[in-house]
């Protein structure tokens, strides 16, 4: 009978150590895979090169705006139709003058005669029209492209809704919003990653932004196949640049991203142009939590 307790025991203690082990041994394995990169340009602000020492990824993002993309005859007159041949011999060289050549290209084009969101343009040729000068853009951009450099439009992912900035949304809302969302898919395909926007207004309370957010994220996982989703957040309201928000509640946005199975990483991006005077503060409490951040994930 004592022999009988003492093998129970020595198995049972045996298990409880596989499992410690397994437990040490088994990583997180989004801790390597979640990337955390930076879009701005703060004077005194940390490289890319003391980015990735930190434990952010420090990957080259260049955000390609509408006038950027355009040439100036073009823009007199209202952005009419997308010219291959500018983005071709002009828009992608001059791309190219950037040493090393951005890993990633963020297409940010806010025409407002190029409205292709359903709830916002009811006409249905015009907005298959305009769909068509998106498409133009991204395809004739990606044959010009070097190897290894991605490309995808900035918060085209899904179209808006005014019960998911409120924190409601019903079934039959849902399935609206969704058909809707299936717009988008041409664009989503053409692109290599979805780019949703999670910025946070004054207004709003962190509730709100996480209802919004999961949702978002939830049509993102429906639409992407197998494309990652990197989300911008900024740690100063859109609406009111000059104010930070609570650090922690930066800090709470943070990790409700990485713990969201439909979200692969994050961008943090910080709105310079309305701030060209302010200098880079090493003690804003945001940038302390986002190293802590990803200091806890890169364990």
């Amino acid at each position: 009978m004592k022999l009988h307790m003492f093998l129970f025991s020595a198995i049972i203690l045996n298990n409880i150590l596989l499992i410690a082990n397994a437990d040490v041994s088994k990583p997180d394995k989004r801790q390597d895979s979640f990337i955390v990169n930076c879009v701005w340009n703060y004077p005194g602000g940390p490289d890319e090169q003391r980015l990735q020492k930190l434990g952010f990824n420090g990957q080259k993002i260049l955000m390609a705006y509408q006038f950027s993309l355009f040439s100036e005859q073009e823009i007199r007159n209202r952005y009419k139709n997308p010219s291959p041949e500018h983005l071709i011999n002009v828009v992608v060289p001059n791309w190219k003058t950037n040493v090393p050549f951005p890993d990633q290209i963020h297409l940010d084009v806010e025409v407002p005669e190029w409205q292709i969101d359903p709830t916002r343009e009811k006409d249905e040729q015009k907005r298959l029209q305009n769909f068509e000068k998106f498409l133009i853009i991204i395809n004739t951009v990606k044959k010009v492209l070097p190897p290894g450099a991605k490309i995808s439009y900035y918060n085209i992912c899904t179209t808006w809704n005014h019960y998911i900035t409120k924190g409601m949304l019903s079934p039959d809302e849902l399935k609206k919003w969704q058909k809707n969302n299936n717009f988008y898919k041409d664009l989503i395909d053409a692109g290599n990653m979805l780019l949703p926007s999670f910025y946070t207004r004054e207004t709003m309370s962190y509730e709100e932004w996480e209802f919004k957010s999961r949702q978002i994220l939830a049509e993102c996982g429906r639409l992407k196949g197998e494309k990652p989703v990197y989300p911008y957040i900024c740690p100063q309201y859109i609406d009111k640049p000059d104010t930070p928000m609570d650090q922690k509640v930066f800090r709470k946005q943070l990790d409700f991203l990485y713990n969201n199975e439909n979200c692969n990483g994050v961008i943090l991006w910080m709105d310079i142009a309305r701030q060209r005077k302010v200098n880079w503060d090493e003690n804003a409490g945001w940038w302390k939590e986002a190293q802590d951040f990803v200091k806890g994930i890169r364990r």
